[in-house]
């Protein structure tokens, strides 16, 4: 192969990719994991709530919005309490499949970030909402957010 023909065939490759970044639904690869959450992401966040537990642990379901009108329903908790709190959450929606966060600590100061499934926006409306578990005292207490939705034409 030329060195001109590798040049075009490498400019293109590049081209491709940075299409598919361009147009890929944000931070779909990890669905179903914690992860830090990204303040920089494109979102639409519903209300902030505290556990029944405790009110220093708060959190909220957002949709991050992607390109195309993909969007991902996101539960984003945050530990305000003075040591890590135990805990394991669900991400809904109404059209994604719901998604399991798995039992997890979370340290004290820290917020973090369940991602559910990405999904093409549907015409109306486009509703998330999330279920939070919290260890206390040898039990699991469940805490729900208060639904986020997106209304498409």
């Amino acid at each position: 192969m030329t060195r001109s023909r590798t040049i075009a065939l490498l400019t293109a490759v590049a081209a491709v990719l940075a299409t598919m970044l361009v147009t890929a639904p944000q931070a779909a690869a990890n669905t179903g994991r914690w992860q830090p959450w990204n303040p920089g992401w494109t979102t639409k966040c519903g209300s902030t709530t505290h556990h029944p537990v405790t009110t220093r642990v708060i959190y909220q379901t957002c949709f991050v919005l992607g390109s195309a009108n993909y969007i991902q329903p996101v539960l984003v908790v945050t530990n305000h309490a003075p040591n890590a709190i135990r805990m394991q959450a669900v991400v809904q929606s109404t059209h994604g499949t719901p998604t399991s966060c798995p039992d997890t600590f979370l340290s004290a100061g820290y917020s973090t970030a369940c991602l559910g499934t990405t999904f093409q926006a549907r015409p109306g409306r486009n509703v998330g909402w999330s279920d939070v578990f919290l260890y206390n005292a040898g039990d699991w207490y469940r805490g729900t957010t208060d639904a986020i939705w997106l209304t498409y034409a």
